[in-house]
Protein backbone atom coordinates (compact mmCIF):
# COMPACT_ATOMS: atom_id res chain seq x y z
CA UNK A 1 0.00 0.00 0.00
CA UNK A 2 1.42 3.37 -1.04
CA UNK A 3 1.96 5.96 1.66
CA UNK A 4 3.10 9.57 1.35
CA UNK A 5 5.09 11.25 4.14
CA UNK A 6 5.39 15.03 3.87
CA UNK A 7 8.26 16.51 5.86
CA UNK A 8 9.93 19.85 5.73
CA UNK A 9 13.74 19.67 5.56
CA UNK A 10 16.40 22.10 4.35
CA UNK A 11 19.57 21.66 2.33
CA UNK A 12 20.67 18.01 2.25
CA UNK A 13 17.87 16.72 4.50
CA UNK A 14 15.35 17.40 1.68
CA UNK A 15 17.13 14.70 -0.37
CA UNK A 16 16.86 12.32 2.58
CA UNK A 17 13.08 12.89 2.61
CA UNK A 18 12.94 11.92 -1.07
CA UNK A 19 14.75 8.71 -0.17
CA UNK A 20 12.12 7.91 2.46
CA UNK A 21 9.22 8.46 0.00
CA UNK A 22 10.93 6.18 -2.55
CA UNK A 23 11.33 3.47 0.07
CA UNK A 24 7.67 3.80 1.09
CA UNK A 25 6.60 3.42 -2.55
CA UNK A 26 8.65 0.24 -3.08
CA UNK A 27 7.68 -1.22 0.30
CA UNK A 28 4.85 -3.23 -1.25
CA UNK A 29 7.21 -5.47 -3.22
CA UNK A 30 9.87 -5.73 -0.50
CA UNK A 31 7.52 -6.37 2.42
CA UNK A 32 7.91 -10.14 2.58
CA UNK A 33 11.67 -10.10 2.08
CA UNK A 34 12.80 -7.29 4.37
CA UNK A 35 11.52 -5.05 7.13
CA UNK A 36 10.01 -1.67 6.15
CA UNK A 37 12.59 0.17 8.20
CA UNK A 38 15.42 -1.77 6.52
CA UNK A 39 14.04 -0.76 3.13
CA UNK A 40 13.99 2.93 4.03
CA UNK A 41 17.42 2.79 5.64
CA UNK A 42 18.93 0.84 2.72
CA UNK A 43 17.64 3.33 0.17
CA UNK A 44 18.69 6.25 2.33
CA UNK A 45 22.17 4.76 2.87
CA UNK A 46 22.73 4.58 -0.86
CA UNK A 47 21.96 8.26 -1.23
CA UNK A 48 23.72 9.32 1.95
CA UNK A 49 27.09 8.38 0.54
CA UNK A 50 26.68 11.07 -2.10
CA UNK A 51 26.04 13.79 0.46
CA UNK A 52 28.49 12.69 3.14
CA UNK A 53 25.95 11.11 5.56
CA UNK A 54 27.40 7.77 6.63
CA UNK A 55 25.53 5.74 9.20
CA UNK A 56 22.14 7.19 8.24
CA UNK A 57 20.50 3.78 8.71
CA UNK A 58 21.33 3.69 12.40
CA UNK A 59 20.28 7.31 12.84
CA UNK A 60 16.92 6.65 11.14
CA UNK A 61 16.17 3.64 13.35
CA UNK A 62 17.16 5.28 16.60
CA UNK A 63 15.91 8.87 16.18
CA UNK A 64 13.81 9.74 13.11
CA UNK A 65 11.46 6.71 12.93
CA UNK A 66 10.43 6.86 16.65
CA UNK A 67 9.83 10.59 16.25
CA UNK A 68 7.54 10.01 13.26
CA UNK A 69 5.56 7.37 15.15
CA UNK A 70 5.11 9.72 18.13
CA UNK A 71 3.85 12.55 15.86
CA UNK A 72 1.35 10.25 14.11
CA UNK A 73 0.09 8.92 17.47
CA UNK A 74 -0.48 12.47 18.74
CA UNK A 75 -2.39 13.39 15.60
CA UNK A 76 -4.77 10.41 15.99
CA UNK A 77 -5.27 11.05 19.74
CA UNK A 78 -6.10 14.76 19.31
CA UNK A 79 -8.68 14.15 16.62
CA UNK A 80 -11.94 15.97 17.52
CA UNK A 81 -14.84 13.52 17.97
CA UNK A 82 -17.29 16.37 17.22
CA UNK A 83 -16.34 16.13 13.53
CA UNK A 84 -18.31 12.89 13.40
CA UNK A 85 -21.47 14.63 14.69
CA UNK A 86 -23.87 16.06 12.14
CA UNK A 87 -27.46 17.33 11.96
CA UNK A 88 -29.95 17.10 9.09
CA UNK A 89 -33.11 19.20 8.71
CA UNK A 90 -36.39 18.01 7.11
CA UNK A 91 -39.82 19.64 6.55
CA UNK A 92 -42.86 17.65 5.41
CA UNK A 93 -44.10 20.49 3.17
CA UNK A 94 -42.85 23.71 1.61
CA UNK A 95 -46.11 25.73 1.53
CA UNK A 96 -49.05 26.12 3.91
CA UNK A 97 -52.42 27.84 4.19
CA UNK A 98 -53.82 29.65 7.23
CA UNK A 99 -54.50 27.11 9.96
CA UNK A 100 -52.46 24.28 8.38
CA UNK A 101 -50.28 22.09 10.60
CA UNK A 102 -46.89 20.79 9.44
CA UNK A 103 -43.88 19.00 10.88
CA UNK A 104 -40.19 19.91 11.02
CA UNK A 105 -37.69 17.17 11.87
CA UNK A 106 -34.07 17.41 13.01
CA UNK A 107 -31.98 14.21 12.77
CA UNK A 108 -28.81 14.25 14.89
CA UNK A 109 -26.13 11.62 14.24
CA UNK A 110 -23.05 11.10 16.33
CA UNK A 111 -21.78 9.89 19.70
CA UNK A 112 -22.65 11.92 22.79
CA UNK A 113 -23.89 11.51 26.38
CA UNK A 114 -26.69 14.11 26.58
CA UNK A 115 -28.54 16.38 24.19
CA UNK A 116 -30.18 19.75 24.90
CA UNK A 117 -32.68 20.84 22.21
CA UNK A 118 -35.11 23.79 21.82
CA UNK A 119 -38.64 23.58 23.23
CA UNK A 120 -41.86 25.63 22.75
CA UNK A 121 -40.31 28.75 24.30
CA UNK A 122 -37.75 29.03 21.48
CA UNK A 123 -40.55 29.64 18.92
CA UNK A 124 -42.08 33.07 19.48
CA UNK A 125 -45.18 34.32 17.70
CA UNK A 126 -46.00 32.40 14.53
CA UNK A 127 -45.85 29.45 13.86
CA UNK A 128 -47.33 28.01 17.07
CA UNK A 129 -45.69 24.87 18.48
CA UNK A 130 -48.33 22.19 19.14
CA UNK A 131 -46.09 19.27 20.10
CA UNK A 132 -42.40 18.31 20.45
CA UNK A 133 -41.39 14.64 20.18
CA UNK A 134 -38.02 12.91 20.48
CA UNK A 135 -37.28 9.49 19.01
CA UNK A 136 -34.11 7.52 19.80
CA UNK A 137 -33.47 5.59 16.59
CA UNK A 138 -30.17 4.06 17.69
CA UNK A 139 -27.22 4.70 19.98
CA UNK A 140 -25.80 7.12 17.40
CA UNK A 141 -28.97 8.79 16.05
CA UNK A 142 -31.73 10.98 17.50
CA UNK A 143 -34.81 12.48 15.83
CA UNK A 144 -36.62 15.63 17.00
CA UNK A 145 -40.09 16.16 15.49
CA UNK A 146 -41.85 19.54 15.93
CA UNK A 147 -45.55 19.82 15.04
CA UNK A 148 -46.32 23.46 14.13
CA UNK A 149 -49.42 25.42 13.06
CA UNK A 150 -49.39 28.49 10.81
CA UNK A 151 -51.84 31.43 11.26
CA UNK A 152 -50.21 34.18 9.17
CA UNK A 153 -51.07 35.24 5.61
CA UNK A 154 -47.46 35.62 4.48
CA UNK A 155 -44.31 33.58 3.96
CA UNK A 156 -42.29 32.59 7.01
CA UNK A 157 -38.76 31.40 7.74
CA UNK A 158 -38.11 29.06 10.65
CA UNK A 159 -34.80 30.34 12.09
CA UNK A 160 -31.78 28.21 12.81
CA UNK A 161 -31.99 26.41 16.15
CA UNK A 162 -29.08 25.52 18.45
CA UNK A 163 -28.70 21.91 19.64
CA UNK A 164 -26.07 21.24 22.30
CA UNK A 165 -24.40 17.82 22.52
CA UNK A 166 -22.57 16.97 25.75
CA UNK A 167 -19.76 14.42 25.74
CA UNK A 168 -18.13 14.02 29.13
CA UNK A 169 -17.24 17.53 30.27
CA UNK A 170 -17.22 18.95 26.75
CA UNK A 171 -20.16 20.69 24.95
CA UNK A 172 -20.58 20.90 21.18
CA UNK A 173 -23.18 23.25 19.65
CA UNK A 174 -24.72 22.36 16.26
CA UNK A 175 -27.02 24.71 14.34
CA UNK A 176 -29.89 23.63 12.12
CA UNK A 177 -30.58 25.08 8.70
CA UNK A 178 -33.11 27.88 8.22
CA UNK A 179 -36.34 26.53 6.68
CA UNK A 180 -38.43 28.74 4.31
CA UNK A 181 -42.17 27.98 4.33
CA UNK A 182 -44.26 29.72 1.66
CA UNK A 183 -47.82 30.97 2.14
CA UNK A 184 -50.41 29.50 -0.23
CA UNK A 185 -53.65 31.47 -0.53
CA UNK A 186 -57.01 29.68 -0.40
CA UNK A 187 -58.60 32.15 -2.86
CA UNK A 188 -59.15 31.20 -6.48
CA UNK A 189 -56.89 32.75 -9.08
CA UNK A 190 -59.77 33.92 -11.25
CA UNK A 191 -61.30 37.37 -10.73
CA UNK A 192 -64.45 36.75 -12.72
CA UNK A 193 -66.51 36.56 -9.51
CA UNK A 194 -65.77 40.22 -8.83
CA UNK A 195 -67.11 41.39 -12.16
CA UNK A 196 -70.64 42.87 -12.30
CA UNK A 197 -73.38 40.48 -13.39
CA UNK A 198 -74.72 43.05 -15.84
CA UNK A 199 -73.74 46.38 -17.28
CA UNK A 200 -74.22 49.50 -15.22
CA UNK A 201 -77.44 51.29 -16.09
CA UNK A 202 -76.99 54.66 -17.74
CA UNK A 203 -79.71 57.20 -16.93
CA UNK A 204 -81.15 58.92 -19.89
CA UNK A 205 -81.63 62.66 -20.09
CA UNK A 206 -85.14 64.08 -19.66
CA UNK A 207 -87.65 64.90 -16.99
CA UNK A 208 -85.93 62.66 -14.42
CA UNK A 209 -83.33 65.31 -13.56
CA UNK A 210 -86.03 67.90 -12.78
CA UNK A 211 -87.88 65.44 -10.54
CA UNK A 212 -84.67 64.68 -8.64
CA UNK A 213 -83.97 68.41 -8.17
CA UNK A 214 -87.50 68.95 -6.87
CA UNK A 215 -87.15 66.17 -4.32
CA UNK A 216 -83.85 67.60 -3.09
CA UNK A 217 -85.43 71.04 -2.62
CA UNK A 218 -88.27 69.52 -0.58
CA UNK A 219 -85.77 67.63 1.59
CA UNK A 220 -83.75 70.81 2.23
CA UNK A 221 -86.90 72.72 3.18
CA UNK A 222 -87.94 69.97 5.62
CA UNK A 223 -84.53 69.97 7.29
CA UNK A 224 -84.60 73.76 7.63
CA UNK A 225 -88.06 73.65 9.25
CA UNK A 226 -86.91 71.00 11.75
CA UNK A 227 -83.87 73.11 12.65
CA UNK A 228 -85.99 76.18 13.31
CA UNK A 229 -88.43 74.22 15.46
CA UNK A 230 -85.67 72.77 17.59
CA UNK A 231 -84.09 76.17 18.11
CA UNK A 232 -87.40 77.52 19.35
CA UNK A 233 -87.89 74.55 21.68
CA UNK A 234 -84.37 74.85 23.11
CA UNK A 235 -84.87 78.54 24.04
CA UNK A 236 -88.14 77.84 25.87
CA UNK A 237 -86.93 74.77 27.80
CA UNK A 238 -85.32 74.73 31.23
CA UNK A 239 -81.49 74.58 31.52
CA UNK A 240 -80.10 71.24 30.49
CA UNK A 241 -78.46 68.91 32.96
CA UNK A 242 -75.35 66.98 31.98
CA UNK A 243 -75.72 63.21 32.29
CA UNK A 244 -72.51 61.39 33.00
CA UNK A 245 -71.88 58.12 31.20
CA UNK A 246 -71.07 55.11 33.37
CA UNK A 247 -67.70 53.38 33.10
CA UNK A 248 -67.95 50.20 31.04
CA UNK A 249 -65.61 47.72 32.71
CA UNK A 250 -64.04 45.48 30.00
CA UNK A 251 -63.70 42.60 32.48
CA UNK A 252 -67.42 42.68 33.38
CA UNK A 253 -68.33 42.74 29.68
CA UNK A 254 -66.05 39.75 29.01
CA UNK A 255 -67.54 37.67 31.82
CA UNK A 256 -71.07 38.52 30.65
CA UNK A 257 -70.31 37.38 27.09
CA UNK A 258 -68.77 34.12 28.33
CA UNK A 259 -71.86 33.53 30.50
CA UNK A 260 -74.12 33.99 27.47
CA UNK A 261 -72.01 31.61 25.38
CA UNK A 262 -72.39 28.90 28.02
CA UNK A 263 -76.09 28.83 27.22
CA UNK A 264 -75.42 28.16 23.50
CA UNK A 265 -73.46 24.90 23.61
CA UNK A 266 -75.88 22.68 21.64
CA UNK A 267 -74.90 22.57 17.98
CA UNK A 268 -76.86 20.94 15.15
CA UNK A 269 -74.43 21.83 12.36
CA UNK A 270 -70.90 22.96 11.75
CA UNK A 271 -72.12 26.49 10.99
CA UNK A 272 -73.54 26.83 14.52
CA UNK A 273 -70.30 25.54 16.06
CA UNK A 274 -68.26 27.90 13.88
CA UNK A 275 -70.46 30.84 14.98
CA UNK A 276 -69.93 29.87 18.63
CA UNK A 277 -66.13 29.82 18.34
CA UNK A 278 -66.10 33.08 16.36
CA UNK A 279 -68.10 34.77 19.16
CA UNK A 280 -65.77 33.27 21.80
CA UNK A 281 -62.65 34.48 19.99
CA UNK A 282 -64.21 37.93 19.38
CA UNK A 283 -65.01 38.27 23.10
CA UNK A 284 -61.33 37.73 23.96
CA UNK A 285 -60.18 40.04 21.15
CA UNK A 286 -62.66 42.78 22.20
CA UNK A 287 -61.30 42.73 25.75
CA UNK A 288 -57.71 43.01 24.49
CA UNK A 289 -58.73 45.89 22.19
CA UNK A 290 -60.36 47.85 25.05
CA UNK A 291 -57.56 47.29 27.57
CA UNK A 292 -54.38 47.23 25.43
CA UNK A 293 -55.64 49.73 22.83
CA UNK A 294 -54.74 48.00 19.56
CA UNK A 295 -57.09 46.60 16.85
CA UNK A 296 -57.12 42.97 18.01
CA UNK A 297 -60.41 42.24 16.16
CA UNK A 298 -58.67 42.75 12.80
CA UNK A 299 -55.49 40.80 13.68
CA UNK A 300 -54.53 37.12 13.53
CA UNK A 301 -53.72 35.10 16.62
CA UNK A 302 -49.98 35.32 16.01
CA UNK A 303 -50.11 39.10 15.53
CA UNK A 304 -52.09 39.51 18.76
CA UNK A 305 -49.51 37.51 20.76
CA UNK A 306 -46.67 39.56 19.28
CA UNK A 307 -48.41 42.85 20.08
CA UNK A 308 -49.20 41.73 23.66
CA UNK A 309 -45.49 41.09 24.21
CA UNK A 310 -44.74 44.61 22.92
CA UNK A 311 -47.34 46.04 25.33
CA UNK A 312 -45.55 44.29 28.25
CA UNK A 313 -48.48 42.03 29.07
CA UNK A 314 -47.76 39.41 31.72
CA UNK A 315 -46.65 35.91 30.70
CA UNK A 316 -49.85 34.51 32.18
CA UNK A 317 -52.04 36.74 30.00
CA UNK A 318 -50.04 35.83 26.88
CA UNK A 319 -50.20 32.10 27.62
CA UNK A 320 -53.96 32.10 28.35
CA UNK A 321 -54.59 34.16 25.21
CA UNK A 322 -52.55 31.68 23.14
CA UNK A 323 -54.55 28.73 24.48
CA UNK A 324 -58.08 30.09 24.02
CA UNK A 325 -57.39 31.54 20.55
CA UNK A 326 -55.62 28.34 19.45
CA UNK A 327 -58.59 26.17 20.44
CA UNK A 328 -61.01 28.50 18.66
CA UNK A 329 -58.88 28.63 15.48
CA UNK A 330 -58.35 24.86 15.40
CA UNK A 331 -62.10 24.15 15.42
CA UNK A 332 -62.83 26.85 12.84
CA UNK A 333 -60.23 25.63 10.38
CA UNK A 334 -60.79 21.92 11.03
CA UNK A 335 -64.33 22.10 9.53
CA UNK A 336 -65.80 19.75 12.13
CA UNK A 337 -68.59 19.82 14.73
CA UNK A 338 -66.97 19.65 18.21
CA UNK A 339 -68.25 17.36 20.95
CA UNK A 340 -69.32 18.47 24.42
CA UNK A 341 -65.88 17.83 25.90
CA UNK A 342 -64.18 20.07 23.32
CA UNK A 343 -66.72 22.88 23.87
CA UNK A 344 -66.30 22.67 27.66
CA UNK A 345 -62.51 22.79 27.27
CA UNK A 346 -62.81 26.01 25.23
CA UNK A 347 -65.12 27.59 27.83
CA UNK A 348 -62.75 26.60 30.64
CA UNK A 349 -59.90 28.22 28.73
CA UNK A 350 -62.00 31.41 28.45
CA UNK A 351 -62.76 31.34 32.20
CA UNK A 352 -59.04 30.87 32.94
CA UNK A 353 -58.30 33.88 30.72
CA UNK A 354 -60.84 35.99 32.63
CA UNK A 355 -59.37 34.97 35.99
CA UNK A 356 -55.82 35.75 34.82
CA UNK A 357 -56.61 39.23 33.45
CA UNK A 358 -58.64 40.04 36.57
CA UNK A 359 -55.46 39.47 38.58
CA UNK A 360 -52.71 40.67 36.20
CA UNK A 361 -54.59 43.58 34.56
CA UNK A 362 -56.01 45.05 37.78
CA UNK A 363 -53.72 48.09 37.55
CA UNK A 364 -54.62 48.71 33.89
CA UNK A 365 -58.37 48.47 34.61
CA UNK A 366 -58.09 50.83 37.56
CA UNK A 367 -56.18 53.33 35.42
CA UNK A 368 -58.87 53.12 32.71
CA UNK A 369 -61.56 53.83 35.31
CA UNK A 370 -59.71 56.87 36.68
CA UNK A 371 -59.15 58.24 33.16
CA UNK A 372 -62.86 57.83 32.41
CA UNK A 373 -63.82 59.76 35.58
CA UNK A 374 -61.40 62.56 34.67
CA UNK A 375 -62.73 62.74 31.11
CA UNK A 376 -66.34 62.96 32.33
CA UNK A 377 -65.39 65.73 34.75
CA UNK A 378 -63.86 67.79 31.95
CA UNK A 379 -66.91 67.20 29.72
CA UNK A 380 -69.25 68.30 32.50
CA UNK A 381 -67.28 71.51 33.13
CA UNK A 382 -67.29 72.30 29.43
CA UNK A 383 -71.05 71.64 29.20
CA UNK A 384 -71.82 73.89 32.11
CA UNK A 385 -69.67 76.72 30.69
CA UNK A 386 -71.45 76.49 27.35
CA UNK A 387 -74.84 76.57 29.16
CA UNK A 388 -73.97 79.82 30.96
CA UNK A 389 -73.03 81.51 27.74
Amino acid sequence: MKRAIFLSFKDRNFQLCACMITAATTHRTNFRRRNFCDSIAHSSLAHSSEYGCPGFRNRFRSIILPGLLVVLACLFQTADPAHAQQITTYADRDSVRIGDTFQVSYVVKGTYDRMFYPDETNFEGDPVVLKVERFRESQAADSLVYTLQHFQNEDLIIPAQAIVLQTGDRDTTLYTNRIPIFFKSSLQDTVSQFRPMKENYAFGSGIGWYALLFVLLLLAAALLWLYVQRRKASTSQEPRIYTESAFEDPLIILKSEIRILRQQTEFHSHEEADRFYVQLGDAIRAYIKRVYLFPALEMTSGEILTELAKQYASSGVIEKTRRVLMEADMVKFAKMTPDDETVESALQAADAFAETVERDDAARLEQMKMEHIETERIKKETFEKEGLT
